[in-house]
């Protein structure tokens, strides 16, 4: 992430001062451009794979693929991978901006068998 930041990213600032992550020329990229990237790179077409659409959605119809994947694919995914990976839950919700019960209902999608490893893991350190 630091090349990105170092060498490619854009050097621009948007309307409140802040240097966002995810930007272009024109400044922070919006929420429906991302949307769409995501529902356009996730595609397996993107990747010359056999897909059910065979590419026959442009890039701002992509979420019509019953293949491609939503957003929400991506935060549950990063969010199990923190946590899998011993960041501390509540660290977690925190930067998510998510309670703890909802972390665990909806985003944790570990195994019962990993959190119980991941438990005997973090008591065995004490």
């Amino acid at each position: 992430m630091s090349d990105w930041i170092t060498h490619i990213r854009p050097d621009v600032t948007d309307d409140n001062g802040r240097e966002p992550l995810i930007t272009t020329e024109q400044g922070r990229v919006s929420q429906s451009n991302i949307r769409a990237l995501v529902y356009h790179i996730t595609r397996p077409c993107y990747y010359g794979e056999s897909c059910c659409c065979d590419e026959q959605y442009p890039y701002s119809y992509a979420s019509k693929c019953e293949q491609s994947r939503s957003p929400h694919c991506l935060r549950k995914g990063s969010l199990t991978h923190l946590l899998k990976n011993d960041v501390p839950k509540q660290v977690v919700s925190d930067r998510a901006d998510v309670s703890s019960d909802v972390l665990d209902k909806h985003y944790n999608k570990m195994t019962e068998e990993e959190k119980m490893e991941q438990r005997r893991e973090y008591l065995d350190l004490m």
